[in-house]
């Protein structure tokens, strides 16, 4: 063993690549401690929640009542078909490539973040080790290099840095300043405490209302500024911003859509008197432009007072027809609105208490967004019974229908993307069935497995 730490010593080259591909496999755990870790620390707050309320487990499905979960177990699956991914299929990067992308039984495509997870931490790793070299030194940096590639994942996904990350790192830095590596004890106390300052600062101006709201400050947290157990649980957040950002919350998310008079909102009724609750992204979008409302000064602000009607609403109709006139008027129009829709999906989707629930999102392919959801259920209809509902029921005209169909995913885009798909050719009994069968079938996975887009 001393031969080889000699050997490791003396020839970079080989103890960097040794490293890189070491990194390789710590690119794929880190791949799982960024999407389970969040899920774990939530179960334990609705643990310590439930106990220091003195309140029974809920008796609905939820996450809390699936198999032990943990970093370790159980094995990660497809979530699209529940796959269990055998070791042959995990090998990092090149089971991405021998599968080309693809789920080896569903076929479903697989989230390419994982081999760039890991591929990035195999760079940065051989990286961390010719710069180092062979030592104590390089064994710590490569520790907190692939801590900061776990929070960094975290962070991004769930605005969110975990104390069980965060604090023994903290202690980690602090005893390795003691043996002078990186820096020396006083350097080191002082960087703790302007990190940790760093960070109530942004509390105090989050949770007083100096920036966005009360809720921020839970989601940049340590047990320092804001007691355990708090955030994530019912508190609704007004901020939550980038894209592809999935939030904790105790149930699966169906993102329902189809092309213009598919019947997305019949199917949505339907899973209503099911009692699932709907988010409706259109009915979202009238309320962020109710009159004095800063969605709509912006708009105003770009498009001019002539879109607004005498009570100082919006004339939606004159608005929907320049948008969809002009790709990059309606590019801009998007940019105002569907971050303010998405970050209230989340916000209300939050405060329920379900199995599962329904977005309504006519656009969900359009704009990239669903990865935001768990599962695309598409309602597929014939594109001339779509023509005849909207222009027998909504009073617009062809020019401006066809405008708003050219705009949206064609039909072979959309059964592509689907999970599921709900087949509405009139026949109203038929479908009322097809969503009492997919409403059985939701309820199943939402007791059995735990909400996110991607299993890990």
């Amino acid at each position: 063993m001393t031969d080889f730490a000699g050997y490791l010593s003396e020839s970079p080259w080989t103890f960097t690549l040794l490293i890189a591909l070491l990194g390789l496999l710590v690119g794929s755990f880190l791949n799982v401690v960024a999407y389970r870790l969040p899920l774990m620390m939530e179960r334990a707050w609705r643990a310590q929640c439930r106990q220091l309320l003195d309140t029974p487990e809920a008796p609905s499905p939820s996450v809390e009542k699936a198999e032990p979960f943990n970093l370790m177990t159980p094995r990660s699956r497809c979530p699209h078909c529940g796959h269990a991914i055998s070791a042959m299929e995990n090998i990092p990067v090149i089971s991405y490539l021998w599968l080309r992308g693809r789920c080896a039984a569903s076929g479903k495509p697989i989230s390419a973040r994982y081999p760039l997870v890991e591929s990035a931490t195999a760079l940065l790793s051989g990286v961390t080790a010719w710069h180092f070299g062979f030592g104590w030194a390089a064994g710590a940096a490569l520790l907190l290099t692939w801590a900061l590639i776990a929070l960094t994942l975290i962070d991004y996904d769930h605005q969110l840095l975990p104390d069980d990350i965060t604090l023994p790192f903290l202690w980690i830095g602090l005893l390795l300043s003691l043996y002078g590596i990186f820096t020396d004890s006083t350097s080191s106390i002082i960087g703790g405490v302007a990190g940790y300052l760093s960070l109530w600062t942004v509390y105090i101006l989050f949770s007083h209302g100096g920036l966005a709201g009360p809720a921020v400050g839970t989601r940049y947290h340590s047990p320092l500024l804001v007691p355990r157990g708090r955030a994530k649980l019912s508190e609704p957040s007004p901020l939550q911003s980038g894209p592809g950002l999935r939030t904790l919350t105790p149930m699966l998310i169906i993102g329902l859509t189809g092309g213009i008079g598919s019947g997305k909102s019949t199917v949505a009724d339907y899973f209503a008197q099911e009692g699932i609750p709907v988010l409706d992204a259109d009915l979202l979008a009238r309320e962020l432009v109710a009159p004095g409302s800063p969605a709509l000064g912006e708009i105003t602000a770009v498009f001019g007072s002539s879109i607004l009607l005498p009570d100082g609403g919006l004339d939606r109709a004159q608005l929907r027809q320049r948008v969809f006139a002009d790709a990059s008027q309606r590019r801009r129009l998007e940019g105002i609105l569907h971050p303010r829709i998405y970050a209230e999906l989340r916000r209300r989707t939050r405060a329920l208490h379900a199995p599962y629930c329904i977005w309504i999102i006519p656009l969900l392919l359009e704009t990239g967004k669903t990865a935001l959801v768990d599962r695309v259920l598409v309602v597929d209809s014939p594109e001339a019974l779509r023509r005849e509902r909207v222009l027998s029921r909504h009073g617009m005209d062809q020019a401006t229908l066809d405008s708003i169909m050219n705009s949206q995913a064609a039909r072979p885009a959309r059964l592509r993307a689907a999970d599921d798909v709900i087949v509405n050719n009139a026949d109203l009994t038929r479908l009322r069935q097809q969503v009492v069968d997919l409403h059985h079938r939701y309820l199943d996975l939402a007791a059995a497995a735990t909400p996110g887009r991607e299993s890990d």
